[in-house]
């Protein structure tokens, strides 16, 4: 099939499939709905007539949160989308004052931040995001199918081959200009592009063999000065985050070995022993109302793509099959998001000079490449695996200084709203490198300091009293 430019008003390219119809795919759909005429989305799972988990999104039984940038975009696309997540439970997080956030003993001050997340269930969004979907005339969903083979001929991916199966969709095979991959931590890209005669992409491998096991809990009457809880320590780690207006999802991890226990008391009793004090409280005050479920992942892979000089055309890989994230990182759902937007991006200019669309991969790649590095390195912050290509000067500077901004975000409010902003905007690391934060950290000034050790004085108000230093907030 051509790949040249096609002068048909608004769409200028005829069809694309996308791979998986998680939040990656259902957003680059919604992206590549406006410059192709036909856009089919490939979905292995079902989905039901209300939120509901899947089997293809194990991941979806824990703690999300959509990051400020994320929101936005998603609201560009979808107008109105925000509102209707709030009705639906969704709940607005500012960064500074509704997050309490303890990282190894250092808890970050309140403040009223420019910044705000989204706590929402990956089912209630994947839903809404489905319906909305559904109302574009050039968007079908192909539920119930899977994609067994790229067709490859003469140097470009040329459409799909489908696996027969329950899928009312009776067609085994697709023609597209173009494919995306968004099929996740399972992608197979790598290998077609060996059959193919392509090189595989270099990986960058997080090695983190980490258990998650997460409950549903009743949130319980009495006011709180949180609304959602984000603590670590070592390797150890707890997300308590609103669900909706009644319930809490509680998220406990550990490394293999020392993982969170399924059963009640197993689950209160490593919930007991992290060094966070609002969480026992919340906890031993709130009634769990679901069992205890896992999900163990043991590593992540960023894949340099951008590196290639050769690539199929007609293809190009996005979201978890790109730069896969620790979920305690809160940061995938909103990077895929960006990712559709940069896809928008290259879209927007190649529409604009009227190319065909045979090199976007080039583009693409390169475009995504410096938000996927600023996440990646934020990502190996909290780790002690080291990659080999970063083993350099640089990299292990960077590495403690972000170590010592870690340490001021609990004393300075100034640097924590810096630090909040590189977060939610996905901003690279440069932007740490501020006169004001080296100023906060040659100076290690105590103002709006937060104390390591501290306990709750006063069930009803959760006051807070420095043990070790005797600053009082």
């Amino acid at each position: 099939m051509s790949v040249e430019w096609i002068d048909s008003g608004r769409h200028p390219y005829e069809r694309a499939v996308v791979i998986g119809g998680g939040i990656a795919g259902m957003l680059t759909a919604r992206v590549l709905a406006d410059y192709f005429r036909e856009v089919t989305v490939i979905e292995r799972d079902w989905r039901t007539a209300q939120p509901a988990f899947r089997r293809g999104a194990p991941q979806g039984q824990h703690a999300h949160l959509l990051l400020d940038t994320g929101a936005r975009i998603l609201e560009r696309y979808f107008p109105g989308i925000r509102a209707s997540l709030l009705q639906a439970g969704a709940t607005n997080l500012n960064a500074g004052l509704d997050i309490r956030h303890i990282a190894d003993g250092i808890r970050r001050p309140e403040y009223a931040s420019e910044f705000s997340a989204l706590a929402i269930s990956r089912p209630v969004l994947e839903w809404h995001l489905a319906e909305r979907l559904r109302q574009l005339p050039n968007i079908d969903i192909v539920q119930g199918s899977a994609v067994r083979k790229l067709d490859y001929t003469e140097d470009r991916i040329s459409g799909v081959h489908l696996t027969p199966g329950p899928s009312r969709f009776d067609r085994q095979y697709l023609s597209a200009n173009l494919v995306v991959d968004a099929s996740g931590r399972g992608t197979t890209t790598p290998a077609t592009l060996l059959d193919c005669g392509f090189e595989r992409p270099r990986e960058s491998v997080l090695s983190q063999d980490t258990i998650y096991v997460s409950r549903i809990f009743r949130i319980p009457s009495g006011q709180r000065r949180w609304k959602a809880l984000l603590a670590q320590s070592g390797e150890r780690g707890a997300s308590v985050v609103p669900m909706d207006r009644d319930h809490w999802l509680v998220t406990l991890q550990g490394p293999k070995g020392e993982h969170p226990p399924l059963d009640d008391s197993g689950f209160m009793q490593f919930a007991q022993d992290l060094p966070v004090p609002e969480l026992h409280q919340a906890l031993n005050e709130s009634e769990a109302i679901t069992d205890a479920s896992a999900m163990r992942t043991m590593t992540h892979v960023r894949r340099h793509y951008e590196d290639l000089r050769r690539f199929p055309e007609g293809l190009l890989v996005l979201g978890d099959a790109l730069c896969d994230l620790p979920p305690s990182q809160h940061r995938g759902m909103t990077i895929a998001i960006l990712q559709a937007q940069m896809l928008q991006d290259c879209l927007e200019q190649r529409t604009l000079r009227r190319q065909p669309i045979g090199q976007l991969w080039r583009d693409f790649f390169r475009h995504c490449s410096t938000t996927i590095d600023t996440c990646w390195q934020l990502a190996t912050l909290q780790n002690d695996a080291r990659e080999a290509h970063r083993s350099d000067l640089r990299w292990r500077f960077m590495h403690r200084y972000l170590r010592e901004i870690q340490t001021a975000v609990g004393r300075d409010v100034r640097v924590a709203e810096h630090w909040v902003a590189t977060i939610h905007r996905i901003e690279p690391l440069r932007t740490l490198l501020s006169a004001r934060v080296i100023g906060s950290l040659i100076s290690g000034s105590p103002s709006n300091a937060v104390p390591v050790a501290y306990e709750i004085e006063d069930k009803d108000t959760t006051l807070i009293r420095a043990q070790r230093t005797g600053w009082t907030r």
